[in-house]
Parts: structure tokens; C-alpha cells; sequence
């Protein structure tokens, strides 16, 4: 978030109409979780990582909820030993997207495998060149089935997640989701993923389909939002496909952005 402010031009308190400074600066430092409000805010007026920054936002709300149960049941509780809860990792992500001859995404798949194993996961996505509403659907694919989905403003789709496999200590589970985009508007030029959970392995693929062709493609990695849209360096520009997909494995992420880039 600080990131995009800064980009944009604005200080903390070129902001004071709309949120204290002190606000602003619990939020981006991460001590205090951001309101909804804010978040539109950041991602309409700072052209924020929509997905990154509602999928954090989500993700708090359901931690507070499952906090806000155990609060409620906790004086009813025999006291026993106290259960640690670990983070969860994701061992592995593959994520394809498949672009029509239009040049606009018909299909996104993706494949995690996360640890330890949970009962519910909830996924986000949204089409950033066309955030209208309805633009995006999401369908279960191995190992999970899809229990509830909800619309959010500027075509954000969440979708909770039932996975088949019943939780064991320790273990990691596997399961795939796929995200369906109803658009002809083309996608911006560029997939972007921010590691908000660690993750060990995560490999990008793009197929693209004739007529509508990239010139060179390049991937990126860095801890701004904006590398996504600098110019690519020799070094990582990958060799023409003749198959017209194109992939880019990436490891060892926390809270880095990365992915593939492309000139049309």
C-alpha cells in the first residue's frame, strides 16, 4: 500500500481529508488491519494490487471470525492444553492462463498444494482490464468443492473452498481451482503474483493464441508492485515459443511480487 501511495505522488498527509495520518501509517506498516473503505480507496485512487490488497483483506476477516468464535466458546471450555496453530505455507503453486485469439484471459487454472492440510480455504480473483460485474467466475477442480461464493465492487470474486481431504497434523494437501472470464476487453500486459503467504514454488505459464501474439515476454521478480511495468532486462527475456506459451518457475517467496510481462 505504501508503495502505491508513494507512486502515485501522495504524501500521508495529502490524505488527512479522508484518513489521519497516524491511521495511514498503522495500516501500511502492517500493525492495524485497513477498512474496507480504504482499500477501495488505495486500489481506485493509487491503482493498488486489487487482488493482493482485497485478498489480504479477506483473508483478515476470516481470521477474525474464527478468533471471534473461539472468543465466544472460550469460557464454556474445559481448559486444556493449549493447541499451536501454524502458518500456512504453500508448497507449491502452478497457475496457467490461457488468453484467446483476442488477446483477453478465457481461463485461469490453478493447482496449490498448501501445509498443513485445512478443512475451508477461501481463493480470490478479479480480471484487472475488465473489473465489471459478473466478469469473473469460480469453479472447483480436483480435491476441493466450492461451498460459497461472493461478488465484491470492481468484479472481486471470492470463493470458500471445501477441501475433500479431512485435516492431519502435518500433512500438506493438494487441490485446483479454476477461474472463468467472461470479457473481450484484452488483459494488461503483465500476471502479477504477491507471495502474501510464503511460498516455496510457484510456476507461471501463458498461453497465448494466434493472431493475437506478444512481441517478447520477460518475467520479473522484485518487492514493488511497479516491477511489473518496468522495461525488461536482457537477462530476462525468455526465447520465443513456437508452441506460444511461455512459463517462468519461482522460488522461495515472501511478500514478493513476481510473474511474466509482455509488449503486444
Amino acid at each position: 500500500m505504501r508503495d502505491a501511495r508513494k507512486a502515485a505522488g501522495y504524501t500521508t498527509r495529502d490524505l488527512s481529508g479522508h484518513f489521519s495520518t497516524g491511521r495511514i501509517s498503522s495500516v501500511e506498516r502492517g500493525i492495524e488491519p485497513a477498512s474496507p473503505g480504504m482499500v477501495e480507496f488505495y486500489v481506485t485512487t493509487f491503482k493498488a494490487d486489487g487482488t493482493a490488497l482485497w485478498g489480504a483483506y479477506y483473508e483478515m476477516r476470516l481470521v477474525q471470525f474464527a478468533q471471534d468464535g473461539r472468543r465466544k466458546n472460550r469460557a464454556s471450555r474445559v481448559p486444556r492444553q493449549r493447541r499451536v496453530t501454524h502458518p500456512l505455507i504453500i508448497e507449491s503453486r502452478v497457475e496457467t492462463h490461457w488468453l484467446n485469439s483476442q488477446g483477453a484471459t478465457a481461463k485461469v487454472g490453478v493447482r496449490l498444494q498448501v501445509n498443513p492440510a485445512r478443512p475451508v480455504l477461501k481463493v480470490s480473483y478479479f480480471y484487472p482490464a475488465d473489473p465489471s460485474p459478473g466478469t469473473v467466475t469460480i469453479s472447483a477442480g480436483e480435491g476441493c468443492e466450492v461451498t460459497e461464493t461472493e461478488e465484491f465492487r470492481r468484479g472481486l470474486i471470492t470463493a470458500f473452498l471445501d477441501l475433500d481431504a479431512k485435516p492431519k497434523d502435518g500433512a500438506s494437501q493438494a487441490f485446483s481451482y479454476r477461474a472463468h472470464v467472461s470479457s473481450a476487453i484484452p488483459a494488461v500486459p503483465y500476471i502479477r503474483y504477491q507471495a502474501l503467504r510464503p511460498t516455496e514454488r510457484y510456476t507461471l505459464q501463458v498461453q497465448f493464441t494466434s493472431p493475437r501474439l506478444p512481441r517478447q515476454v520477460w518475467w520479473f521478480r522484485g518487492e514493488s508492485a511497479d516491477e511489473a511495468e518496468r522495461d525488461p532486462e536482457e537477462k530476462n527475456i525468455l526465447p520465443a515459443s513456437n508452441r506460444n506459451d511461455y512459463f517462468r518457475n519461482f522460488r522461495n517467496l515472501d511478500r514478493e511480487f513476481c510473474g511474466l510481462a509482455w509488449d503486444w
